[in-house]
């Protein structure tokens, strides 16, 4: 969208003959200026622009160039108001439609950059709404779900009481001490 302005500014810039303008400090800043403004197109400019260019939409590589462009508006701006003072007239009408293009460029981006902000804005919103809505969703799914975990009651069993252990008679249970052994004869 800012190439066909950014020729336009090229084109008319090269084409200027600014030892035509009256001599003083308005030429030679302008002169300074051009320069400043060409190798800004074709330095500074290119490397932005494919980088905006590989990510449309992002406004992290669209905001280098508004920048960019902006600066270089105001640069030519002041170009412009130079060569109404000292420029031929032929050069100024020139200037004044370059400047034009450029700055119709830069509104253009700018929309582009406004457009692309509030559709992010939106994909952020949904996607805050959906993470809320899918949080409530599972708790209350884990909710419905989830049984509380309560021990059985303990049962109670009647204790048998233990049995004395019965006396076995003594005499079966040991020879008597009393009854000694008979001879055989």
């Amino acid at each position: 969208m800012l190439q066909p302005a950014l020729d336009t500014v090229r084109r008319t810039l090269s084409g200027l003959r600014v030892d035509k303008w009256k001599r003083g400090s308005v030429r030679d800043e302008a002169s300074q200026n051009i320069d400043g403004i060409q190798r800004d197109i074709t330095v500074n400019l290119p490397p932005l622009e494919r980088d905006a260019d590989a990510a449309p939409g992002s406004l992290s590589k669209m905001l280098p160039v508004a920048r960019n462009v902006g600066a270089l508006y105001d640069v030519l701006l002041r170009v412009e108001e130079g060569a109404r003072v000292s420029a031929p007239d032929e050069q100024v009408g020139p200037l004044q439609q370059a400047l034009a293009a450029l700055s119709s460029a830069r509104l253009a981006l700018s929309d582009r950059m406004q457009s692309s902000a509030e559709t992010a804005e939106r994909q952020m919103t949904d996607l805050r709404t959906s993470i809320k809505v899918e949080t409530e969703r599972r708790a209350a799914a884990s909710a419905q779900v989830a049984v509380p975990c309560v021990p059985a009651p303990a049962k109670k069993t009647a204790k048998k009481a233990a049995k004395p252990l019965a006396k076995k008679p003594a005499a079966a249970t040991a020879p008597a001490a009393n009854n000694p052994p008979q001879a055989s004869h």
